[in-house]
């Protein structure tokens, strides 16, 4: 977990650097770890589930209808189809009134540990 937590794709550039727990998954252990690393725990409450290999149009519904102001939206940025899923995001964001902002513009919140369960259940589609 620490290679993990200290990996950063721009660690030479200046911060925030944050650190996504693979599948949320993180316990006072990481955030010990992510401390000592100079790092924030970054979390998301809609997954995109792009790495599934759902269609764009398909996908964007879906996180739609989950989306509220200030979720958190997570991609990946290697499956093909996160472009155009990221277009039909904006477009359907703007369209709610709602802003997309970076994670780092977003003020920090603090999570449960039943709303942690609840995401962490959620990322595996339950």
């Amino acid at each position: 977990e620490w290679a993990q937590v200290r990996w950063h794709p721009r660690a030479g550039e200046p911060g925030p650097h944050l650190y996504r727990p693979p599948y949320g998954g993180h316990g006072p252990l990481t955030r010990l770890l992510a401390r000592l690393a100079r790092r924030e725990v970054a979390l998301w409450d809609v997954e995109g589930l792009d790495w599934t290999g759902g269609d764009a149009a398909t996908l964007a519904a879906g996180v739609l209808a989950r989306v509220r102001p200030g979720s958190v939206l997570l991609l990946h940025d290697g499956p093909a189809v996160t472009p155009a899923l990221l277009d039909l995001l904006l477009a359907g964001l703007t369209e709610r009134g709602l802003q997309p902002v970076l994670l780092p513009d977003l003020p920090p919140r603090r999570i449960g540990w039943r709303e942690g369960g609840r995401r962490l259940a959620a990322s595996y589609g339950r």
